[in-house]
C-alpha cells in the first residue's frame, strides 16, 4: 500500500501541474468507488472545479477547490476538495496525451483539464476511493478519519511521544501503524522506523525508556523524508505522477530482506508477524 512517502511524492508532482487549471470533463467509470457524495454530485461537483493547491492529510491526496464568490457581496468561499485514496494498487496518473488513446485498464475517473492535460485514477485491487466535499465536511462524515500528527508537517517531540507510550500496553510497531496516534506510517516505514531506532518491532510501548524514546523520535522524520527524497518504494504497483517508480527500495535495511544480512552487524535478518503485518528486523540489533 502508498503510504505517507508515496502519497507525498504524487501531491509534489501533481503540485507542480494542477494549480490554476480547471477541470473541463469527467469521466466516472467505476460509480462504487466513489465515497462521498453520490455519483451525480460527484460529478457535477467535480466539472468546473478550479484548482487552488495539491495536499495532503495522512495517506490521502486533497485536490483542492479555489475560493469562488457566489455573489459580489458574499463572502468568498472554497469550494469542495477532490480526495483520493490510493488503496493497495492505485495511482493517480497526469498525462498530456498525444492523441486519442484507449483508456488504461483499471482505470475508474479520468477528468480532464482545460489545457488538454488528463488525470487519471487507476486502482486494479479497488481499495481506494474518491470523495468530493470540505475536509470538516468529510470529518464530519465520517468519510475521512481523524488523524493523529504528521510525522512530515508536526512530528512529536521526544517527549509527547513518550508520554503517549507510556499509556499503551501494544508492541511499538502496532503503535506507529495506528493513524489516530502518528498518520501515514505503513508496513514498510514502520519496520524502517524501529530499525533506525535500535528498536525491537515486538517492544511493548510502556517498557520503551525515555533514552529510546529520543532515538524513535529522531528516526520517523528521518526515515519518512529520507523515503520522500527518493521518491517513495516501488515494488510492483505504485508509480508517481507521471508514471515513474519510487527509488526508495534500494535504501531499504529491513523491509523485504528477512534471512539477508543485517547492514551493521552481518547477521540474518529475522522475519515474524505482528497483528497479522510481516515484519522483517535483526534480531541482534534490535533486542
Amino acid at each position: 500500500m502508498p503510504e505517507l512517502p508515496e502519497v507525498q511524492t504524487v501531491v509534489a508532482g501533481l503540485g507542480r501541474r494542477l494549480p490554476s487549471r480547471s477541470i473541463v470533463s469527467v469521466e466516472l467509470l467505476r460509480p462504487d468507488m466513489v465515497r462521498y457524495p453520490g455519483k451525480n454530485q460527484f460529478i457535477a461537483g467535480l466539472k468546473g472545479l478550479v484548482i487552488a493547491y495539491v495536499g495532503r492529510y495522512g495517506k490521502y491526496i486533497e485536490i483542492a477547490g479555489r475560493e469562488q464568490r457566489v455573489m459580489s457581496a458574499a463572502p468568498s468561499r472554497p469550494q469542495a476538495s477532490l480526495f483520493v485514496h490510493l488503496g493497495m494498487s492505485g495511482k493517480l496518473i497526469w498525462a498530456v496525451p498525444k492523441g486519442p488513446a484507449a483508456l488504461e485498464k483499471h482505470t475508474h475517473l479520468k477528468v480532464t483539464l482545460d489545457d488538454g492535460a488528463t488525470l487519471s485514477f487507476v486502482d486494479p485491487r479497488r481499495f481506494g476511493m474518491l470523495a468530493l466535499g470540505s475536509r470538516e465536511e468529510l470529518l464530519e462524515s465520517a468519510v475521512l478519519p481523524r488523524l493523529g500528527p504528521d510525522p512530515v508537517v508536526s512530528p512529536p517531540s521526544a517527549g509527547e511521544l513518550w508520554a503517549d507510550l507510556m499509556q499503551r500496553r501494544r508492541p511499538v510497531k502496532l503503535y506507529l501503524l495506528d493513524q489516530t496516534r502518528i498518520a501515514g506510517i505503513g508496513n514498510i516505514y514502520a519496520d524502517e522506523i524501529c530499525f533506525d531506532a535500535r528498536i525491537s518491532p515486538f517492544r511493548l510501548c510502556a517498557t520503551i525508556r525515555r533514552k529510546e524514546c529520543v532515538r524513535l523520535a529522531a528516526a520517523i522524520p528521518r526515515v519518512i523524508l529520507a523515503a520522500v527524497a527518493a521518491g517513495g518504494t516501488t515494488f510492483r504497483d505504485y508509480r508517481d505522477a507521471v508514471g515513474n517508480r519510487g527509488q526508495f527500495g534500494q535504501q531499504l535495511a529491513v523491509y523485504g530482506r528477512a534471512g539477508e544480512p543485517c547492514v551493521d552487524c552481518g547477521l540474518p535478518l529475522s522475519f515474524g508477524r505482528l497483528g497479522g503485518r510481516g515484519t522483517t528486523f535483526c534480531g541482534k540489533c534490535q533486542r
